[in-house]
């Protein structure tokens, strides 16, 4: 199976039919494997309301993201990666709840939050610290004050973390209600670089980088504030970030609008900026918004991350051209084959031995993407080796993405040699096992799952 994570831009033009062709394919839940993350829960609750039409079209926007992922969620927690089963009605209460709970952000208004007197206690202790010595001298500097004087409003007056909650809650209410934003991306980009700066032959934080190093603004001096949370993964954090730089800068910036009709808020960019952050666990992102494309490539080159980003008409393209599903000699028709392409030499972890290694843009049975075997073969070495290529260094699999694989596997040839059929939960349990071997005439196939890798060996 393929993982795929669908933009709410793309999850909704295809629940109002923009997408026919595309919608009927990637409904294929045999070949696609699709998830949805709490940033899709927050563009829906972007529009809630209690007026009752309004109620109903978000309820079928959450029946619709179950039909078609079957509630499966991909999120973070606790610093952790995870794959879940979640009713989407519940994440939006959750969400809508927290919205109500978090809007002033000062100390003040976190005491108020919480009824525990300890954690009050030490909200309060921190309130007359300093901040960072380096930080204020930033509203000494005729270069910088401006720009933090609009990033925190009121700051300049009271340089101690509670100043710096207090400034920030007013920072972030602004920005994401009203049109603050863009005043702030207007300030920063009064440094001297704006969307006229970019070019397609250019990397564009390149660019941001030579243009903050002339005035001697540091990353850490913006950056860290607009990372999501210190619950969520690092490399989370260094996405979204990247994502907001970038738009901050005047890459492909979005429109900050607020009227009757339209609220485009900085809010839609953050939530754009976790949705590329999600969709680093998948082999495909699929979005229909081309400054996000943009930005998107962008963050993914810089950090090297392998998500395919795609609109539905190019995903249909490549899925024929990427997605070889006509059945078992076809697939092993499609190894064989590469053995005439270049291999590179690699050496794994806790072996001395080297391999060589092929790595397909065919997912091999629908799920393999990599191709391994041994420089040297050795009496009862493996032929060659299937295994997956993972977009990014953080993943997680799905149990369905094995228990397809299993299944597949069960309707070529039957029971295994040990008498196992189809997948049960029990070929997941186990750290490092041989989940299924079948012994053929000419040759053995067996499945195996090694440090939450899922292999395929085959011996001749």
């Amino acid at each position: 199976m393929i993982k795929v994570y669908l933009d709410w831009n793309v999850i909704s033009g295809m629940k109002n039919n923009f997408f026919p062709e595309f919608t009927v394919l990637i409904k294929e839940k045999q070949k696609y494997l699709l998830v949805f993350s709490p940033s899709h829960i927050n563009d829906i609750a972007v529009s809630y309301s209690d007026d009752l039409e309004q109620k109903k079209i978000i309820q079928t926007d959450l029946d619709y993201i179950t039909e078609l992922t079957d509630n499966l969620c991909l999120h973070t927690s606790k610093n952790k990666l995870k794959l879940d089963y979640f009713d989407p009605n519940d994440l939006l209460n959750q969400t809508l709840e927290t919205n109500s709970t978090f809007q002033d952000l000062s100390i003040e208004g976190l005491t108020n939050i919480f009824d525990d007197p300890v954690f009050k206690d030490g909200l309060e202790s921190i309130s007359s610290i300093p901040i960072d010595y380096a930080f204020s001298q930033g509203f000494s500097n005729p270069q910088s004050k401006e720009l933090l004087n609009q990033l925190f409003p009121g700051l300049k007056d009271d340089l101690t973390l509670g100043g710096f909650f207090k400034a920030f809650s007013k920072m972030n209410q602004e920005a994401n209600n009203n049109e603050g934003y863009k005043v702030i991306r207007d300030m920063v980009q009064m440094i001297g670089i704006n969307s006229g700066h970019f070019s397609s032959d250019k990397n564009p934080f390149e660019i941001i980088d030579e243009a903050k190093s002339k005035i001697g603004l540091r990353d850490s001096d913006i950056n860290k504030y607009f990372k999501n949370n210190n619950t969520s993964p690092e490399w989370f954090g260094d996405i979204s970030s990247a994502y907001l730089n970038l738009d901050m800068f005047g890459y492909k910036s979005d429109e900050i609008k607020v009227n009757k009709k339209t609220k485009k808020t900085m809010r839609n960019t953050l939530d754009d900026s976790f949705h590329t952050a999600y969709a680093s666990n998948c082999d495909v992102y699929i979005t229909n918004d081309n400054k996000n494309i943009f930005k998107t490539k962008a963050v993914y080159e810089k950090l090297n991350v392998k998500t395919k980003v795609l609109k539905p008409k190019e995903f249909i393209e490549y899925s024929r051209k990427n997605y070889f599903a006509n059945g078992f000699h076809e697939h092993f028709y499609e190894v064989l084959s590469s053995f005439s392409k270049e291999f590179i030499k690699q050496r794994f972890e806790g072996r001395s031995d080297e391999f060589l290694v092929y790595n397909s843009e065919i997912f091999i049975f629908n799920f393999f993407n990599k191709i391994i075997v041994p420089e040297y073969r050795k009496e009862g070495d493996p032929t060659f080796i299937l295994s997956k290529n993972h977009p990014a260094k953080h993943y997680v699999i799905a149990y369905k993405e094995i228990e397809v694989l299993i299944n597949y596997f069960y309707s070529v040839f039957d029971k295994d040699v040990n008498g196992k059929k189809e997948f049960v939960l029990e070929d997941i349990e186990s750290e490092n096992s041989s989940i299924r071997e079948w012994h053929k005439k000419k040759f053995i196939i067996e499945l195996s799952k090694y440090n939450d890798h899922i292999q395929l060996y085959y011996y001749s």
